[in-house]
């Protein structure tokens, strides 16, 4: 998917702002043992301070090759990005002049469609779908 969100990127940076926030680990080897260590190539322990975080969430970008500006949400607050976004486990979201426009949704295999994504995306900035 990593690839697929980079090209995204590419084509809309010039007129879109993207960020990828990380948020808590939904598989940590310390909470909920599964799938990790076969995803990422190692266990991950949920962290518990930002410099944890960072550290998971610079991995997570480098395994996956993802070129998307990285912030991450802080622990330490009670994770405020999670509970005002309710990201769990993953989402996409496309915000206009800071209202909020377009919500992805999983799919019934859990996955998301980057073509609506990308139409949201497109329809924010005001021109048809890019091809």
């Amino acid at each position: 998917m990593a690839a697929g969100l980079n090209d995204l990127q590419r084509r809309y940076q010039s007129r879109a702002g993207f960020l990828f926030v990380y948020i808590a680990e939904a598989h940590a080897a310390d909470e909920w043992p599964m799938g990790d260590p076969i995803v990422t190539g190692r266990p991950v322990q949920q962290p518990v301070t930002v410099a944890q975080r960072i550290t998971e969430a610079r991995h997570f970008a480098q395994h996956f090759s993802l070129r998307w500006p990285l912030a991450v949400d802080a622990p330490e607050l009670g994770d405020p990005f999670m509970r005002v976004y309710s990201p769990w486990p993953t989402r996409f979201y496309v915000l206009r002049e800071g209202k909020l426009q377009f919500i992805a949704q999983p799919n019934e295999e859990h996955m998301y469609e980057l073509a609506a994504v990308e139409l949201a995306l497109a329809n924010a900035v005001g021109e048809q779908q890019e091809q």
